[in-house]
């Protein structure tokens, strides 16, 4: 990234003075996995090993190698200079580093780093554009914009207002989200048929050794379904991988799955669960949930899909008799139904806009199963939450609809917090059953 600004006054790893290179554990994986070494020769000269790190040494450091620094650098006498949002230290991702800095008794210093433009810059931007209104955000000196761009428009927080288009701009808007969506689906479907066509994959052996691998629209990721690491990425895989080859070999790398989860809220250990039991008995999930009359087999499509207005927790592809049809599922810890039927309707209609191209995704990624043969008049939603501890309470009530074909799964919350491998949930029907539910 630094070669390619072609600024030679921006630091460069092959600078013969004061710059030094680290290369983290999972890069120096993926660079022996692909025997990549030439990615090595540029800054060879420049390498440098965290246990080598003097007193006077800067490294610059992002929460992702904390515990390679925990196990390899010298603390002593360390300090961290921030250069971010203060913000983000009051924030989930920054937690793990806030307490070992306490723990270690590293002292932080606040230095923000700009990583605005020039004004001179942002002029030049203006003018290329030359917009009909230019509305400052982001900025402590936005009531400077006036002076220094035409066609300045000041907005307060939290204010919305009608962005005016021609109907070319809305129509090209509306195509161009449709063929986004489509474009994904259809590259889904490839990776699912590269995965179909592997005689090495089995999905239920790697469930049972909780992993699995995951379907997106830039390729495939082995994925942890470990309930001390749920949904965690699996050591030396750091992203989606093209080739499902390398996906395999790393979900099949003998190796600790139990990691230092980055997803350790209770939604992911839920979602590791359902995965595991769908992936190993499909015809036995049903059951599990309370929805054998709904469902006679669940088999597990994809989960963290999000294409546009498509976004569910887990997708599944459904049999009832001689009937097939996808299943939206939203795994909640709390009970806020507005938000998840708000979701849950977008994606559905997101699903049958895109009809076609979702019948060959599922259809390659369960197997055995024709895309005519998939139902997409209305896909069925789930919402799988925590159970009232008083089901009286008219304000937390839901009503289940076979009519729209939408249902409820309760779960206690003390079984999943208590979850351990080998441990079972009990999952029920929750909502009230209007006529013609065939609530169980």
């Amino acid at each position: 990234m630094l070669a390619a600004t072609g600024n030679p006054n921006v630091p460069q790893a092959d600078w013969p003075d004061n710059i030094g290179v680290y290369v983290p554990e999972w890069m120096r994986r993926k660079i022996k996995r692909d025997s990549a070494f030439a990615r090595l020769e540029p800054f060879k000269r420049n390498r440098v090993y965290l246990e080598s790190l003097g007193a006077n040494d800067i490294l610059l450091f992002r929460p992702g190698l904390l515990k390679e620094v925990i196990s390899k650098a010298s603390t002593l006498g360390a300090e961290l200079l921030y250069s971010n949002w203060n913000g983000y230290l009051k924030d989930d991702s920054t937690l793990a580093v806030r307490q070992w800095l306490a723990e270690q008794h590293i002292p932080i210093h606040h230095i923000h780093t700009s990583g605005h433009a020039s004004v001179s810059d942002l002029q030049r931007f203006a003018a290329a554009i030359a917009p009909a209104r230019l509305v400052p955000i982001h900025s402590f000196h936005g009531d400077s914009f006036a002076g220094l761009f035409a066609n300045v428009e000041r907005r307060t927080d939290g204010e919305w207002w009608h962005v005016k288009t021609n109907q070319q701009g809305e129509l090209f808007m509306a195509e161009l989200k449709k063929k986004d969506a489509g474009y994904y689906l259809g590259r889904m479907t490839e990776f699912a048929q590269e995965r179909a066509s592997s005689a090495n994959y089995d999905a239920a052996s790697l469930a049972k050794n909780d992993r699995y691998i995951r379907i997106g629209g830039n390729g495939f990721r082995p994925i942890s379904i470990r309930l001390g690491h749920p949904c965690g990425a699996l050591p030396g895989v750091a992203g989606p991988v093209a080739s499902f080859a390398k996906a395999l070999a790393a979900a099949e790398r003998e190796g600790d799955t139990s990691g230092s989860s980055g997803n350790a809220k209770p939604e992911h250990r839920l979602q590791a669960y359902l995965i595991r039991s769908a992936l190993i008995a499909p015809d036995q999930l049903p059951s599990l949930l309370g929805c054998s009359d709904i469902f006679d087999e669940l088999h597990f499509v994809t989960d963290e899909l999000k294409l546009d207005e498509i976004r569910a927790d887990l997708i599944f592809l459904a049999r009832k008799e001689d009937r097939y049809f996808p299943v939206l599922m939203e795994l909640k810890v709390s009970r806020q139904l507005k938000r998840l039927e708000e979701q849950l309707a977008a994606a559905r209609s997101a699903l049958s806009e895109h009809a076609d191209q979702a019948r060959a995704f599922m259809s390659a990624a369960v197997g055995g199963v024709q895309a005519e043969q998939i139902d997409m008049a209305q896909p069925c939603c789930v919402i799988v939450w925590p159970s009232l501890a008083d089901p009286t309470r008219a304000s937390t009530r839901v009503v289940e609809e076979s009519a729209a074909r939408r249902y409820f799964v309760e779960f206690p919350s003390a079984e999943l917090d208590s979850l351990t491998e080998g441990s079972r949930i009990s999952f029920s029907r929750g909502g009230l059953a209007r006529s013609g539910t065939g609530r169980r």
